[in-house]
């Protein structure tokens, strides 16, 4: 019988691991209640029972379909981070396919974690109780329950239909969504993989003592000042913000006035740099989820002080 992963992760192990200390044990600092948890391994965080599943919790098919599709890209990419350390850390130049694989990274790590999920099926809701309304303005009232009850077999009386429509008017009626729309757009990783390998990106390097940290957030978009339209914010004016590794930074941003992408270093040598790795690091924290996670739990008191 085939194995059943029934334990799935949001953030995956491979990445989580190159936060570990020498105890090979994780600190964490809990947003919520605003304390520090007991350091663990990676096998407890960011996970939850069948996540990938089309009702979280409930095992089926596409849970491990899910499963299988990340192994795809989990395996090279886990092979090529000490590649890219190695890399990164002695100077060498990055080649647009490290980029790129590094930028898979990025996309696979942003498009899975549960802020996403929770934007999609928002949106999804949305558009679904927008398209209702519009339903309903082309029927007519009365057309519009009939074919319901037609439909379905069930009658609804006067006084129903009168809250129905109170509710949706109001704003009040939500369309439960399941996670199809999130787990159907983590096909989009390859694409949104090319957005971020389009932008220019600055690689920092913490040469001194103080270390980036993590969260179960670990990818986080900010949009670009004086730059919006009715329809939101474009996905490539956004930069992005990572935390590689304890001592590596990437930050992605779109350049206007240049069409030349590029990617610059920046190595912090000095004691006054450390005000950078809190700044990067601040903007990790203030957007996270619930959990924070660094090598030494010095890094994450530094960050909330």
């Amino acid at each position: 019988m085939k194995n059943i992963t029934k334990w799935q992760h949001i953030v995956p192990r491979f990445y989580l691991k190159e936060f570990k200390n020498e105890k090979n044990l994780i600190e964490i600092y809990d947003i919520i209640k605003k304390k520090f948890n007991p350091p663990k391994g990676t096998k407890p965080l960011c996970a939850e029972y069948f996540y990938y599943a089309a009702e979280t919790g409930i095992q089926d098919t596409i849970s491990q379909e899910v499963e299988a599709f990340f192994q795809n890209y989990e395996t090279p990419i886990s092979n090529f981070i000490p590649f890219i350390k190695e890399i990164v850390l002695g100077n060498s130049e990055i080649t647009f396919d490290e980029k790129y694989i590094l930028s898979l990274l990025m996309s696979m790590l942003y498009l899975r974690n549960n802020k996403t999920r929770s934007h999609i099926k928002h949106l999804t809701s949305d558009i679904s109780s927008k398209t209702l309304k519009g339903i309903l303005n082309v029927k007519g009232k009365d057309r519009f329950f009939s074919d319901y009850e037609r439909d379905t077999g069930i009658i609804i009386d006067q006084k129903e239909r009168d809250e129905f429509l109170l509710n949706l008017e109001k704003d009040f009626f939500k369309i439960e969504v399941d996670n199809i729309p999130h787990i159907e757009f983590l096909s989009k990783i390859p694409n949104f993989a090319n957005l971020l390998c389009s932008q220019n990106w600055i690689i920092y390097i913490s040469r001194i003592d103080e270390n980036f940290i993590t969260s179960d957030t670990p990818i986080i978009s900010k949009n670009l000042e004086n730059w919006d339209t009715q329809f939101g914010v474009p996905a490539l004016a956004k930069s992005y913000f990572f935390s590689l590794t304890p001592k590596i930074f990437i930050r992605t941003y779109y350049d206007t006035q240049n069409t030349k992408k590029a990617t610059k270093r920046k190595n912090l040598y000095n004691l006054s740099d450390a005000k950078i790795v809190k700044e990067l690091n601040t903007i990790i924290a203030i957007n996270s989820e619930k959990l924070l996670f660094g090598r030494k739990q010095l890094d994450l008191k530094k960050v909330l002080t």
